[in-house]
Parts: structure tokens; C-alpha cells; sequence
């Protein structure tokens, strides 16, 4: 799991080139996002995602990961408090193929830790990262633009 600003997304030179290419390419995109919705890249090693919703109590968020793609999640605007844990920490419930969703049991998770993300910060999550997203921080509720990019797993 990686958490850093936007700017700084080329001290992350990693051998997988879709990766690389993912994080440039949302550089350009986060300058002036799309609306919301599922964008292809024309490459099938990835596409990204423009949602907007309003964060959540944690009790009514999901714990989620992802087999065959890589999660880097961008906040454009508002505040986002994420859970992390090592998916082996936790334990699985239904895993669905169709959308690469890997959900988990809430009682069985008993180490994670949160984080805030803020405009600006995006974070990668790895498939052997369970993440929780869209949590609310402790002023309440905020509307949060994000963009989501998956980036295929190689090999």
C-alpha cells in the first residue's frame, strides 16, 4: 500500500509499465476529470473510474480487494478516510469474478488501520491489500470526487 501526493507519482518508478503508464496518464486526467463514469484506455491493462458519492460511516462501508488489478485511487475533492489491512488478516466472504471483488466478513477484521487521503494524495492498493474506501472522517459526511484507476495484474 502507497499513500502520497500526485506530484509525486515518479518516485514510484515500478518495473510493471502499466503501472507506470497509469500514473502518468492520471496526472493528465486529474487536471480536469471527466464526468462521472467508466473510461477504457484503449489498452486492456487498464481503465479508470470518475465517481462521486458522500462518504459513510465505517459501520456502512465494505471491506474489498482485488484479485486482477491493482487500485490507485485519486481524490479530487473532498476527504476520504480509507481502511488497510493485509487481506490475510481478515476473513473472505464472496468473491465476485465478474467484477474482481473480493468482500470480506466486517466481524471477522480485527487489524486494520485508517487513513486520511485528501485532495491531491492518491493511494495504491495492491491485491494482497484489502482496502476500505469511502469512510467519512471526523467532521461528518463530505461529498468526494475520486477517480479509480485498475491497473491488470501481469502474468
Amino acid at each position: 500500500m502507497i499513500i502520497d501526493r500526485l506530484e509525486n507519482h515518479c518516485l514510484y518508478l515500478f518495473e510493471n509499465s502499466a503501472l507506470r503508464q497509469a500514473l502518468s496518464n492520471l496526472t493528465k486526467i486529474a487536471a480536469a476529470p471527466p464526468a462521472v463514469g467508466r473510461y477504457e484506455e484503449g489498452d486492456d491493462r487498464f481503465y479508470y473510474m470518475v465517481q462521486q458519492y458522500d462518504s459513510r460511516p465505517l459501520e456502512k462501508c465494505m471491506w474489498e480487494s482485488h484479485l486482477g488489478y491493482i487500485d490507485i485511487q485519486y481524490i479530487v475533492s473532498g476527504h476520504e478516510r480509507m481502511g488497510f489491512a493485509n487481506k490475510q488478516t481478515l476473513r473472505c466472504a464472496e468473491y465476485f469474478p465478474e467484477r474482481d471483488f473480493q468482500s470480506y466478513d466486517a466481524a471477522g477484521s480485527v487489524m486494520y488501520n485508517l487513513l486520511d487521503v485528501l485532495p491531491g494524495q492518491f493511494t495504491i492498493f495492491f491485491p494482497e491489500d484489502a482496502h476500505m474506501p469511502g469512510i467519512f472522517g471526523d467532521e461528518g459526511p463530505a461529498a468526494v470526487t475520486k477517480i479509480v484507476y485498475k491497473v491488470k495484474v501481469s502474468g
